[in-house]
Order: C-alpha cells, then sequence, then structure tokens
C-alpha cells in the first residue's frame, strides 16, 4: 500500500466526508491542509495534481483523484472487504449510493451551500433570499425521503453516501435548523452519524472553523476515516489566500478545495477522490476502465458535467428561459461558460479525449451538455482549438447524428422533442455504442407525463431519462451510463460486476453533484461568499424544498439513499444536506423519513469528529453573517 495523502480544509464538507471514509475502512494517511485564503489551490504545483484546483484531492502511490464522491468510492472498492457496504458490489444498491452522492455534490453543496457561503464570505453579503432557504427545505424533504424505509440515506448500512451527505448538511444548519417534527427521519440519522467513532474527529471538529465547513473536503475527510487510512491533514488558509499560491495551484491548478497528494501525485475534486480512495484502499474497459487511475480520471469528468456543466451552466440558464421565460441572460452566467470551456480545452491537453487517450461515458456525457451550451457561447476554434477538434472528432461516431446530432439540433427549437436532453442524449450514445437493442419511449414533459403516478412510481424524482430493465427502474444518466456499461460491456470492465447495485449508486452520486450540490448550495452560497449578498431569494430556497422533497421520496423503500445498507451516497448527501439545513430547516412532520435518516447518520460514531463539528461553526459563521430570506 503506497502512500494517502488527502489535501484539504476541515471547513470542507466533501473534505470531511473522505476522511469519514478513509476512518471507517482504518486506512492509515497523511492529511495536507490546502490554504484556499492564500491561494495554494491556485499554484502550479496544485494545479498540476488537481486541473480544476479544488478540494478535496487524494493522492496514492503518486497517482492524482480529486471529487470526494470519486474518491471515497475508489477507496472502499480499493481498500474495503470483500462484501464492503460501505459502497456495496450489488449494481443497484451501487447506483443508489452514487445517486445520494450526486445529491449531495450537486444539489445539497453546489445549488444550496455554495451559493450562501459564496454570498457572505466573498463578498459579506448577509441578506439570504427566502428562496435558497426554501431550497435547503427542498433537500431535507429529500433527505426525509431517501430516509423513509432504511436508517442511513442509501439503505439499510451506512455508505459513503452518509459521509458526503452528514458533512454538508451538518453545514447547512447553520443557515435553517432541521424541525424535528417535520423531518423526524433526517433528525435520527444525524444523531445516529454522530455517534460513529470517528465522526467528531472528521467532521465535528473541521465545523468548528471556517476553514473546515467544505463539504468536498468533509466528504474526502470521511471517506479517509472510513476507510481508516492514515494521512496528515493541512488546513488551506482561504482567508488568506492559500490555495492561490504557486505551491497550492501547482498541486491543484483550480485553486481549490480538498486536494489529495499521494506519494507526489496530486488528486482534486471530492467525488474523484473518494472513489481513488474507495477503489484502491477498499478490500476489494474502454469506456470505464478498470485501472484506477483512468477511472478516476472519468468519475472526475463525470463530475465535473453534471454538476459544473449541466447544473451550474446549462440548468441555471435553461430553467428561468424555459419556466419563467426569462430570455435576457445576465453576462455572469455567459462568464459561466466561458469557463467550462477553458477547462475542457485543459483537460484535452494530454489525449484526443476527455478523460485521457480513449473514448469513455465521460465523452458522451460532456458532449451531450457542449453541444447544448454552443448555442448561448459558440467554441472559438482560435481560442479551444482542442475542444473544436474534439468535438468534430465525436462527430465521426457512427452513432452521433442518431443519438445526440438531431437531440442538439432541437433545442434551438424550444426542446419539443425530448431527445434534445443532454442527458437522455448521453444514454443513447452509451446503448448505440454497446449495441444494445432497446425500446425508446418519448415522455412528454409538456403533458406533464413525469407527473403521472405511473411515472413517478418508477422514478420518484419524474426526470429524464428513466431506464427500465427486467422489471428494475434506474434513472440520472450517468448512473444508466455506468450501468449499461458494466452489464452489457464484454466485460467487468466499465464499472462492477454487480450492475444494478453500481447503477443505483451512480444515480444518487450525479443527483447530489448537478441538482443538491450545483443547483441547490451552490446556487445560494456563490453569491453569498463571492458577492456578499445574504439576501436569499425565496426562489432558491423553493430549490431546496425540491431536493427535500426528493430526498424523502429516495428513502421511501430503505433507511439509506440507495437502499437497505449505508453507501457514500450517504455521506456524500448528509455532509451537503446538514449544510443547507442552515437556509431552511427540515420540517419533520413533511419530511419523517428525511429527519429519520439524518438521525440515524448521527448515530455513527464517527459522525460528529467528520460532520457534527464542521457543521456547527459552519452554522455560526452564516449566523455571523446575518443571512435573510427575501421573497
Amino acid at each position: 500500500m503506497g502512500k494517502l495523502i488527502l489535501y484539504g480544509i476541515d471547513l470542507s464538507p466533501p473534505v470531511r466526508a473522505c476522511r469519514m471514509t478513509l476512518k471507517e475502512l482504518n486506512l492509515p494517511f497523511e492529511y495536507k491542509i490546502i490554504d484556499l485564503s492564500k491561494g495554494e489551490h491556485l499554484t502550479d504545483e496544485y494545479c498540476a495534481k488537481n486541473p480544476q484546483h479544488t478540494v478535496p484531492t487524494l493522492e496514492d502511490d503518486g497517482h492524482i483523484i480529486w471529487d470526494s464522491h470519486a474518491i471515497m468510492a475508489y477507496l472502499v472498492n480499493k481498500y474495503g472487504k470483500e462484501n464492503d457496504s460501505l459502497y456495496p458490489k450489488d449494481l443497484l444498491k451501487r447506483a443508489i449510493v452514487d445517486q445520494r452522492l450526486h445529491f449531495e455534490s450537486g444539489v445539497i453543496f453546489e445549488g444550496a451551500l455554495r451559493s450562501i457561503t459564496s454570498q457572505i464570505f466573498s463578498g459579506n453579503d448577509t441578506n439570504i433570499p427566502r428562496s435558497k432557504i426554501d431550497a435547503i427545505l427542498k433537500i431535507y424533504d429529500l433527505l426525509e425521503v431517501f430516509l423513509k424505509s432504511a436508517p442511513y440515506v442509501a439503505g439499510l448500512n451506512v455508505t459513503i453516501a452518509d459521509f458526503s451527505i452528514v458533512s454538508t448538511v451538518t453545514t447547512l444548519l447553520a443557515f435553517i435548523d432541521i424541525d424535528v417534527n417535520k423531518y423526524p427521519k433526517l433528525s435520527t440519522w444525524l444523531k445516529r452519524m454522530e455517534s460513529l467513532p470517528h465522526y467528531h474527529e472528521t467532521n465535528g471538529s473541521g465545523a468548528l472553523r471556517f476553514v473546515n465547513a467544505s463539504p468536498p473536503v468533509r466528504a474526502c475527510l470521511m471517506t479517509l476515516k472510513a476507510l481508516d487510512i492514515p494521512f496528515e491533514y493541512k488546513i488551506v488558509d482561504l482567508l488568506n489566500k492559500e490555495h492561490l499560491s504557486e505551491e497550492y495551484c501547482a498541486k491543484n491548478p483550480q485553486h481549490t478545495v480538498p486536494t489529495l497528494e499521494d506519494d507526489g501525485n496530486f488528486i482534486w475534486d471530492s467525488h474523484a477522490i473518494m472513489a481513488y480512495l474507495v477503489s484502491k484502499y477498499g478490500k476489494d474497459d474502454a469506456f470505464y476502465p478498470k485501472d484506477l487511475l483512468k477511472r478516476a480520471v472519468v468519475d472526475q469528468r463525470l463530475h465535473f458535467e453534471s454538476g459544473v456543466m449541466f447544473q451550474g451552466g446549462l440548468r441555471n440558464i435553461t430553467a428561468p428561459l424555459f419556466f419563467k421565460n426569462e430570455t435576457k441572460i445576465p453576462r455572469s452566467k455567459i462568464d459561466a461558460i466561458v469557463d467550462v470551456y477553458n477547462f475542457l480545452e485543459l483537460f484535452l491537453k494530454n489525449g484526443p479525449y476527455m478523460a485521457g487517450s480513449h473514448l469513455t461515458i465521460a465523452d458522451f456525457s460532456i458532449v451531450s451538455t457542449a453541444t447544448s451550451l454552443v448555442n448561448f457561447v459558440e467554441v472559438d476554434a482560435g481560442k479551444y482549438p482542442k475542444l473544436t477538434a474534439w468535438l468534430k472528432r465525436m462527430e465521426t461516431l457512427p452513432y452521433y447524428q442518431e443519438t445526440n446530432g438531431k437531440g442538439a439540433q432541437k433545442i434551438k427549437e424550444m426542446i419539443k422533442m425530448k431527445d434534445a436532453c443532454p442527458s437522455v442524449r448521453a444514454c443513447l450514445m452509451t446503448l448505440k455504442a454497446l449495441d444494445i437493442p432497446f425500446e425508446y419511449k418519448i415522455v412528454d414533459l409538456p403533458s406533464k407525463e413525469h407527473l403521472s403516478e405511473e411515472y413517478c412510481a418508477m422514478n420518484p424524482q419524474h426526470t429524464v431519462p428513466t431506464l427500465e430493465d427486467d422489471g428494475n427502474f434506474i434513472c440520472d444518466s450517468h448512473a444508466i451510463m455506468a450501468y449499461l456499461v458494466s452489464k452489457h460491456a464484454k466485460d467487468d470492465a466499465f464499472y462492477p460486476k454487480d450492475l444494478l447495485k453500481r447503477a443505483f449508486v451512480d444515480q444518487r452520486l450525479h443527483f447530489e453533484s448537478g441538482v443538491m450540490f450545483q443547483g441547490g448550495l451552490r446556487n445560494i452560497i456563490a453569491p453569498l461568499f463571492s458577492k456578499n449578498e445574504t439576501k436569499i431569494p425565496r426562489s432558491k430556497i423553493d430549490a431546496i424544498v425540491d431536493v427535500y422533497n426528493f430526498l424523502e421520496s429516495f428513502l421511501k423503500n430503505g433507511p439509506y439513499m440507495a437502499g437497505p445498507h449505508l453507501t457514500i451516497a450517504d455521506f456524500s448527501i448528509v455532509s451537503t444536506a446538514t449544510s443547507l439545513v442552515n437556509f431552511l430547516e427540515i420540517d419533520a412532520g413533511k419530511y419523517p423519513k428525511l429527519t429519520v435518516w439524518l438521525k440515524r447518520m448521527e448515530t455513527l460514531p464517527y459522525y460528529q469528529e467528520t460532520n457534527g463539528k464542521g457543521a456547527q461553526k459552519f452554522k455560526e459563521m452564516i449566523e455571523m453573517k446575518g443571512v435573510t430570506i427575501v421573497d
């Protein structure tokens, strides 16, 4: 076993989640603090490890992985026991865990927590709009649903999903408490997580400091702790811009936390770090390779697409455009797309495809969204030569026009055909690439077919796409693609053998990264910390309410977010959910399962150590900002 190094800050929920995982797996690791305030995450050294310059970043024997969710999955897969419930091999169970992880990264962390904290700490704006608080409430609603029939967010057992979620949820508490009566299951889950042996060390203590509030860092910390990996934790002082120093940027070009250093190799982005750690240290090909480094890169790209490209870029424009007829697009949203192009160009620096030298599902996922973004900002061939060449390369695929080309064209026609949905197109491309026969049924969204009882019975989140395979239902394009590759590829190189379990985990992961993280948390904390916009619009709070509703639904058939067992999906979701509660309390009466789930997570022996304390500190910081909700 090589040396494990986790880069991050205690304040980060994702970092805390990774630490929880490492402790749970009993993995030795070094924890290096990245001073974001000093710009250490922007140094050439750090950016060389993690071009996205985020935390956490995991380094394992010279290999770099980022994104807490990816790190946790990696740790469990590599260092966990043969049948480790932290990240189950059963594909259906794993898919649930993955979905919970993505819900945390996209909705809880990005859409809710970051949307508020960025406003407070960057711009000193303590007036939090009501909409941002409502967004937290929606998150509580969904968490309550997730915990409806199981003690953990992904089922009967604690998983990395619980680690990730609890680290962020305990941060959200700084903005809005969880109403025990409205969210009995969520409240119970939180207490359950707090009972984990390593909770206070990996999540609780980090919550006591501002730099420890980062959900991504906490998620990685939870993963490291869950795997019981020894590591050195180095605090990155964001206030002093340590993350912008040349040294840190050399490790993580995106100058973010967490960043993981493992034997000289650097990894950033909490999702990638978690997957890397679990895969390498948990006891346990072309489209999704078995090679851990290659798989980690693919995971990072997938999370980048779901959280940054789709939710933060495309959905941030199309949601108000199609639902509110807001045709005036702010310059800031256009700038966000430019940032996406810059990163994509960087990703293609060392290979013809997004994750390296071979075509993977990451390319399918990214191209489906990229070809939609071009409707708002064209790709300048002179400025982005590699991105331009990649787009043309993708167009040469024999099944491109049928699965993505036509749909991309129709987005210009106000998306009257559901083929225009980027996530649906990504799945179609995967099906075609694998030459899998299938029946394609159009779901008429304008006619609200996705809201029918029949459809909601298949997909409580009532989104597209949804895959039905022999009576089993899977939703979220990322989870579907991983499932298809795992089950229908000629070997199990693309994904774990148990297809149903892995598919559920992936779905939860991307829901978290795109909806919870990007659409919920980030939508609030971005203006809060960047512009000090302390007034949170009611619309952003409503987004949190939607999240809560989904989480409550997820928990309908199991104690955890992904089913009967605790997974990394629970870790991811709880870390962000506990941050969203700072903006919108979880009504135990309305979200009984979510409330119970939170209490269940709190009973984990290492909950307080890895998430509780950090969430408490984050709450104190938010209270100091004096955020308010405006209608």
